[in-house]
């Protein structure tokens, strides 16, 4: 067996291609924090969980929760050769706004798509129209959640996720209700937290048996 001449081909790691992977990467990790921080309102950190394998998954037995899988969530931008002759610099913050917008946009529309189809299906929905009022339906909306205990032992009531529009009509119905009816929120507030204090300590309890 022979020795390849002298002057033969040889491949050598082409110095551009790993610099072109490096970027690519630093550029998905930049894009993939923007998105989280663009989430963070609707999902706290200590509630996200990243999925390396496969492709669905199933609630436990405590979550009484039924099997999810993933929804791809995609973006598409372009950068105009113009603008890369011209050395336009602004062109890729245009770049990457856009892609951060198009994949933020796409997850919130999943997350609520789940959320609200979640409480369709276990009957935990509300209806402004059915109940004669936004304040009548914000009451009922109290009256089926359940309050938190964080970290630090303090009670967290859940977000509410509204358009503008909405939130000031909500508002204004909310403020134009007598004492009664704030009384009563008053009221189903202190019976949630004290329910999510003794919750949170009979779950305390199992690790101190």
């Amino acid at each position: 067996m022979s020795s390849p001449p002298a002057t033969a081909w040889r491949q050598i790691p082409a110095s551009r291609a790993r610099q072109a992977e490096q970027f690519q990467h630093a550029l998905n990790k930049f894009i993939e924090r923007i998105v989280r921080d663009s989430l963070a309102h609707m999902i706290a950190a200590e509630n996200r969980l990243r999925l390396y394998h496969g492709r669905s998954w199933g609630g436990g037995e405590s979550t009484d929760s039924s099997q999810g899988t993933l929804r791809l969530t995609s973006a598409e931008s372009a950068v105009a050769f113009e603008k890369v002759m011209q050395n336009d610099v602004q062109a890729i913050q245009g770049f990457l706004t856009s892609i951060v917008e198009q994949i933020s946009s796409g997850m919130k529309k999943n997350i609520y798509a789940m959320v609200s189809a979640a409480a369709d299906s276990t009957g935990n929905a509300v209806s402004a129209r059915a109940d004669g009022s936004l304040a009548q339906a914000f009451l009922e909306m109290l009256q089926k959640i359940e309050f938190r205990v964080n970290a630090k032992g303090e009670i967290t009531l859940p977000d509410m996720h509204i358009s503008p529009e909405m939130g000031r009509k909500m508002l204004n119905d909310l403020q134009a209700q007598g004492p009664e009816f704030h009384r009563e929120v008053e009221r189903i507030k202190k019976e949630k937290g004290l329910a999510a204090l003794q919750r949170e300590q009979a779950r305390l309890d199992k690790y101190c048996k």
